[in-house]
C-alpha cells in the first residue's frame, strides 16, 4: 500500500487534529488537548477511550509490529477537543509518545468507544489505581449529584492526585510498583459498604475473562450467588492490548452488592483480586463488578 493511499483509508476510519496544549496536570500525568474539524462533534459516554496512533502505521517495522503503533487512553473529556490524560512512565512507544507531543503536532485517533461506563446503580464504587484514576474522573461528573459514590484509589503520592471530588479515598504507596501492593486490595476491604452482610450467597458464577491479554472473552455466566440465572457474560479485549472490559456473569445483583455497581480497572493482577475479594467474601454478582485490566508488567502494550 503506497502511503498517499495508506493515508486516505486512514482519514476514512480515523479522526485527526491538532495538539493545543500539553502541561503537567499532577506529579506524572500529562494532560493533552487536541482541536480539530469534527472532534467536537463526537459522541462519547464517560469511560469510554480513544485508540491513538503513538508511531506512524505506514513504515514496514511498525506492520511487523503493530502493539507498537497504537496505544489506548480513557477520555478525560470531551468539550469541542478531546483531552486526554497520560502517565508519564517508563519508555514505551506511549510513554514516548506523550513526553515528546508539542503544541500543533497532529494526533490521529479512533472514536470513542467501550462499555466501562457508569450504570444504573444504588451507588457506585470505584477501585483503582492512576490508570484507573483517568477513566473515574469523568465517570464521577457524569453522575447525578445525589448519586452515593464510594471509591479508593491508589496513587504513589499526593503529588499524584487527579480531580475526583472529595467523596474518594486516596491511599499512597510510596515508590512499590503498583503491581507489587497490596495496599488497593487491603483498603478495598476495610470499607464499609452498603449491603454489608446481606448476601446470602457465594456469588462465585464464572463470568468472563478479564481480557487482560487484549483478546480475551468471557465465558458463561452460572448464576450470581442469589438465585439469579446466568448470561453469556462476554467480555472483550482491546486488539491492541490494552486490556478488556469484563461483562461478567448472571443476571440481575447479587444481594450482596446492596444493589451497587463496582467499577475496578488498572493493574491486571490486583484488578482480580478486587473482584475476587467482592465477589467471594462480599458476595457481590460478577455482573455488578465491571473490570478493566489496563496493564501489567511485561505485559507488551497494555499501557
Amino acid at each position: 500500500m503506497s502511503r498517499s493511499l495508506g493515508r486516505r483509508v486512514r482519514d476514512l476510519i480515523l479522526v485527526t487534529g491538532l495538539v493545543t496544549e500539553v502541561r503537567m496536570v499532577a506529579g506524572r500525568m500529562l494532560g493533552i488537548r487536541v482541536e480539530g474539524e469534527g472532534i467536537g462533534d463526537l459522541a462519547w459516554v464517560a469511560g469510554q477511550q480513544v485508540r491513538v496512533l503513538v508511531t506512524d502505521p505506514l513504515t514496514f517495522q511498525n506492520w511487523r509490529r503493530p502493539r507498537d503503533f497504537l496505544r489506548t487512553y480513557s477520555v478525560w473529556n470531551l468539550d469541542g477537543g478531546l483531552e486526554l490524560r497520560v502517565l508519564d512512565h517508563g519508555d514505551g512507544p506511549g510513554a514516548r509518545w506523550a513526553r515528546g507531543l508539542k503544541v500543533g503536532d497532529e494526533v490521529t485517533f479512533n472514536k470513542p468507544e467501550g462499555a466501562f461506563v457508569a450504570q444504573k446503580a444504588a451507588f457506585h464504587l470505584f477501585v483503582g489505581e492512576e490508570t484507573a484514576a483517568v477513566a473515574f474522573g469523568p465517570m464521577i461528573r457524569g453522575l447525578d449529584s445525589s448519586a452515593s459514590v464510594y471509591g479508593v484509589v491508589e496513587v504513589a503520592g499526593p503529588e499524584d492526585r487527579l480531580e475526583l471530588g472529595d467523596r474518594i479515598q486516596w491511599i499512597f504507596r510510596g515508590e512499590r510498583s503498583a503491581a507489587e501492593s497490596d495496599a488497593l486490595v487491603e483498603a478495598v476491604r476495610e470499607l464499609s459498604l452498603p449491603g454489608d452482610g446481606d448476601g446470602d450467597g457465594d456469588g462465585s458464577g464464572s463470568g468472563g475473562g478479564d481480557g487482560s491479554d487484549g483478546h480475551g472473552h468471557g465465558g458463561g455466566g452460572h448464576g450470581d450467588g442469589d438465585g439469579h440465572g446466568g448470561g453469556d457474560g462476554r467480555g472483550y479485549g482491546s486488539d491492541d492490548g490494552h486490556g478488556g472490559y469484563d461483562g461478567g456473569g448472571g443476571e440481575g445483583k447479587s444481594k450482596g452488592s446492596g444493589g451497587g455497581v463496582a467499577y475496578v480497572a488498572g493493574e491486571a493482577k490486583t484488578v482480580q483480586r478486587v473482584r475476587e475479594h467482592l465477589v467471594r467474601e462480599r458476595g457481590w454478582s460478577r455482573r455488578a463488578v465491571l473490570t478493566k485490566p489496563f496493564w501489567t508488567p511485561g505485559k507488551i502494550g497494555m499501557e
